[in-house]
């Protein structure tokens, strides 16, 4: 979701900001807790550096998060849950579609 929101923000305390506040609103508590509980995901939540410091890790699908934030633009909200399946589904089919026609 952050990688999405950095394509058209590029202030890292407003993008951490906005993934942060937009997760507490759309993930249950229970998976809320989980998702900023131990020390370096504390750390994460509370720090927009240290947040800032592992996007990298994330930004290595660039076609994954090109379609996140295409389907974004299209409408979707920001709980990644939804396009990031939509993501993954697309992605799936042009694989599928990609081989069978490599194989006719």
């Amino acid at each position: 979701m952050a990688l999405v929101v950095k394509m058209e923000n590029k202030d890292i305390n407003e993008v951490h900001k906005i993934t942060y506040s937009s997760a507490m609103q759309n993930i249950p508590t229970d998976d809320y807790d989980k998702l900023i509980g131990g020390n370096l995901r504390k750390g994460r939540a509370e720090s927009s550096a240290e947040f800032s410091s592992v996007l990298p890790f994330y930004a290595v699908k660039p076609l994954y998060v090109w379609s996140s934030y295409i389907f974004y633009k299209a409408g979707f909200n920001l709980p990644v849950s939804r396009y990031s399946l939509y993501s993954s589904l697309f992605a799936y089919w042009f694989v599928a579609f990609s081989l069978a026609e490599q194989a006719s």
